[in-house]
């Protein structure tokens, strides 16, 4: 099954390379930068322009109690703007799991999404969008994480302050749609300090909260590091405090995400000739 995840990150990069986008610098002739967002436990209301791809995988280690056993995962999302407002996505709800009472195993599970931006950020306004997320299992065996179909939605505010920026999430999930649905809220908020353009620093708390006989409720306080050692790529790593030790005492965590649409116009850009002016005809006039 990793396999063919694989194959299908392939060919929708390749895919994706060759799509069109908007506008160049025009005195430069190089697209403008897209920027990629570092990976968090929370996240932004933006997403990059319409015609570019954006890839994003992530680690995590999670521990209950006073155990240091950890439960790891991964998970890979691969998102498409089809335009600057409307994004598609697809994941893994959980690509790689592996810990001592769970053996290891891969593609658990998977999540088709939409995302809308209906406000840009302005002067005074943040900006706000919305997503909804269907995740069903891909394995049918004792060890599957993903064993239900699940619905998801997600409300998200960013606003930036010059160096700071604010990310605010507000999620309702319902679980087992085939059989009894099980209800969940959640909500975060991150507040980002962009140090320099290379390196910044990230923090908050978040949580999930209902009816903790059905559903897992959860929830701590993270804090990483944050590189974006060029503006497409973004490294982000971190360590977080649980609120309730039973369901998680701490964890680790560290992402990767990357624009490669907006790498390989910028570097065919800069690498292309630029067109010599041409020179005006002179008409006499007689």
């Amino acid at each position: 099954m990793s396999k063919r995840m694989l194959s299908l990150a392939t060919v929708m990069v390749a895919w994706s390379s060759f799509a069109q986008v908007g506008s160049v610098n025009d005195e430069t002739g190089v697209p403008p930068e897209v920027e990629a967002v570092p990976p968090s436990p929370c996240c932004a209301a933006g997403i990059v322009p319409a015609g570019h791809f954006e890839i994003e995988t992530n680690y995590s280690g999670d521990a209950q109690g006073t155990s240091f056993d950890l439960v790891h995962g991964s998970n890979l999302i691969l998102k498409y703007s089809l335009t600057d407002h409307l994004q598609l996505q697809l994941a893994t709800a959980n690509m790689l799991v592996w810990a001592n009472t769970l053996g290891g195993h891969a593609f658990d599970g998977v999540s088709l999404a939409g995302k809308y931006v209906f406000v840009d950020e302005s002067e005074f306004a943040p900006t706000v969008s919305t997503s909804l997320h269907v995740s069903v299992p891909t394995r049918f065996d004792g060890e599957a994480l993903q064993q239900t179909i699940d619905l998801s939605a997600w409300l998200y505010a960013s606003k930036t302050f010059g160096k700071l920026v604010f990310d605010a999430t507000l999620t309702f999930n319902a679980f087992d749609l085939g059989g009894t649905p099980a209800p969940r809220g959640g909500a975060s908020l991150t507040a980002t300090w962009n140090f320099t353009d290379v390196w910044g620093a990230s923090t908050g708390p978040w949580g999930f909260y209902g009816d903790a006989e059905r559903v897992p409720v959860d929830g701590g306080w993270w804090v990483s590091l944050n590189i974006n050692p060029i503006p497409q790529i973004a490294f982000s790593a971190g360590v977080e405090a649980g609120f309730l030790p039973t369901s998680r005492a701490f964890g680790i965590f560290a992402g990767v995400a990357v624009v490669p649409t907006s790498i390989v116009k910028n570097a065919i850009a800069q690498n292309t000739p630029a067109t010599p002016p041409v020179a005006p005809t002179l008409v006499s006039v007689r």
